[in-house]
């Protein structure tokens, strides 16, 4: 709180933020007063929070601040003016005048220890963020992701080249990246569903991950973020995909079919490749044909019931 100066002894007492604020000159002695990086405006009274422009006035945006996350200042009997504010420090959202917004309001560092300090706060402030205040998070900290790859910064490969809010390092740890099994690519992208290769981008093969082990997997994947940190967890369709998927040939397991060791196995990867052969198509279709006569003879040699 705070308050304007006056030559009215009485207006002076009273602030101009109410009873009790400082007045102008003394507040903007302990903190600065006005401009978009100020929580205080030119009038001494302290910015309003936000989440996003709606819930400022007219000719105001919704930017992010640094700061504690709380600030207070009053008067005291003898005239001065005394501040005390939170000891943490993070970005806020605060509804500034559109006059005083100039120049830049992505901070974007040019080294990687402070790019990475900026994407924590980032990160974290993204969380009390809407509209458009959280689209220009977004945009900023994709410009900063990029930044980092630029500048080769270790362990700041963004999931997917950042269409998913974790570390590729992470979401890879969690979930499993590239090879012939898993639902994500080396990149850690959802990989393309696949009939026959033709489904495929350029050197790519459809794959059905039932060749070579007793699995499925999820038909799609609705979105991967980072619930705690070094963790980052994909949501998937509960379901199992007849699909194949498109996978790099040099991915391609040398052993075309493995057959389970089991009758367990056996009868796992028997329903996995009946139901993907269903819609199979071509090179495919021939594949895993070949594959289930296979497992048909060893369920036969093990007499499985």
């Amino acid at each position: 709180m705070g308050g304007c100066s006056s030559s009215d002894p009485e207006a002076t007492h009273a602030g101009a933020c109410g009873p009790g604020s400082c007045t102008l000159e003394s507040l903007c002695t302990k903190r600065k007063c006005g401009g978009m990086d100020a929580r205080y405006g030119a009038d001494g009274c302290q910015r309003l929070g936000c989440t996003e422009t709606g819930d400022c006035g007219l000719s105001e945006r919704c930017i992010l601040q640094f700061g504690p996350s709380m600030d207070s200042c009053e008067m005291k009997a003898d005239g001065s003016c005394e501040c005390l504010n939170s000891l943490d420090g993070g970005l806020f959202g605060r509804c500034i005048p559109e006059a005083e917004i100039l120049g830049e309001t992505c901070f974007v560092p040019t080294d990687c220890a402070s790019l990475n300090q900026q994407v924590e706060v980032l990160e974290l402030a993204l969380g009390s963020t809407r509209g458009d205040l959280e689209l220009s998070t977004r945009e900023c900290l994709s410009r900063i992701y990029a930044k980092q790859q630029e500048l080769s910064c270790p362990h700041t490969a963004r999931a997917c080249d950042g269409a998913f809010p974790c570390l590729l390092e992470e979401l890879c740890n969690t979930e499993g990246c590239g090879g012939a099994t898993s639902r994500l690519d080396a990149n850690g992208c959802p990989r393309t569903l696949c009939e026959e290769s033709a489904d495929c981008g350029s050197n790519q093969v459809c794959f059905v991950p039932s060749l070579v082990e007793p699995t499925c997997f999820p038909t799609g994947i609705e979105g991967c973020s980072s619930d705690s940190p070094g963790s980052c967890n994909c949501f998937e369709t509960a379901d199992c995909s007849a699909a194949g998927l498109c996978i790099e040939p040099g991915e391609v397991p040398t052993e075309a079919c493995v057959v389970g060791s089991d009758c367990a196995a056996l009868d796992l990867q028997a329903e996995s490749l009946g139901h993907s052969l269903v819609s199979a198509k071509s090179d495919l279709k021939l594949r895993l044909e070949q594959c289930a006569d296979r497992v048909r003879q060893e369920q036969q040699a093990l007499s499985c019931p």
